[in-house]
């Protein structure tokens, strides 16, 4: 799983789009655990890039130019500081062995170098490990509290959005918009007109997927149906192919749509 991952993670680092790239490899993966898996790895190690990208630069001299370097460190980093149940002796090894097989066996010492001091610093001694909280941040001393550059380093946020909202909402109200943004994410569904969202709530129940409900997310006048957790891939293609006026879209998504379309004219503003 590992290896797909760094794979993936590799080719949007240089440029080339997630979804495609992540739905093909997991098109390749056995299902359950594995699929489930594989996707954390790749999702969470982008979502938290530019965290491991500061603590990175703590304890290098300078900033891999490799790709797949950068993308290894990236997501041993994403194993050792954000999932439970992943020795760190286990990240270490398998690190080296991607290396060795995608990088090259010049860069295997390095990279078991800089991991090695990274775990030293960061977790709990012994084999299970854990973050030492104090310790990660004091990683961050070095930028000031409430500044573009350390909320953007900590909560893995673009700096010019960091900088927008810091002047249109000030550093409190920044930080909890950051963190509210890295929260999990519930997948849910928006019912295309002229389909009643009602009946097409029901139907979805009846499938065995569990909804917050259209009222709960408020967007587009009721349209989102938004699941409470998420669901296994098969039973959301197998729901979107029952129902042709479902489509997948993020609630915020939805919302946006909703007010451009405020002001859009009938038909077209009926219709979308």
């Amino acid at each position: 799983m590992r290896g797909r991952a760094l794979r993936v993670l590799t080719e949007v680092y240089g440029g080339a789009g997630l979804d495609a790239l992540l739905d093909r490899a997991l098109d390749g993966t056995p299902a359950g655990q594995d699929k489930a898996f594989l996707a954390e790895l790749v999702r969470g190690t982008l979502q938290w890039r530019g965290r491991y990208q500061h603590i990175l630069q703590q304890f290098v001299r300078r900033l891999p130019a490799d790709d797949r370097l950068l993308a290894l460190f990236h997501l041993s980093l994403h194993q050792l500081l954000a999932l439970d149940g992943v020795p760190p002796f286990a990240v270490l090894h398998q690190a080296g062995e991607l290396c060795r097989r995608h990088v090259g066996e010049g860069k295997v010492g390095f990279v078991n170098g800089v991991l090695r001091a990274m775990m030293r610093r960061l977790l709990e001694p012994g084999n299970e490990g854990g973050v030492r909280p104090e310790a990660l941040a004091e990683v961050f001393r070095g930028l000031e509290p409430g500044s573009v550059e350390y909320l953007a380093a900590w909560h893995s946020h673009p700096v010019w959005l960091v900088r927008r909202w810091l002047e249109r909402f000030g550093p409190e109200r920044t930080a909890a918009l950051l963190a509210f943004n890295n929260g999990a994410v519930r997948p849910a569904f928006h019912v295309l007109r002229p389909a009643d969202p009602g009946p097409m709530a029901e139907a979805l129940k009846l499938l065995g997927l569990d909804l917050l409900g259209a009222e709960t997310a408020g967007a587009l006048g009721g349209r989102c149906l938004m699941l409470r957790e998420r669901a296994p891939r098969a039973l959301l293609a197998e729901a979107l192919r029952r129902h042709p006026p479902l489509i997948v879209q993020d609630p915020a998504v939805q919302e946006a749509t909703g007010w451009l379309l405020a002001g859009v004219p009938a038909p077209v503003g009926a219709v979308l």
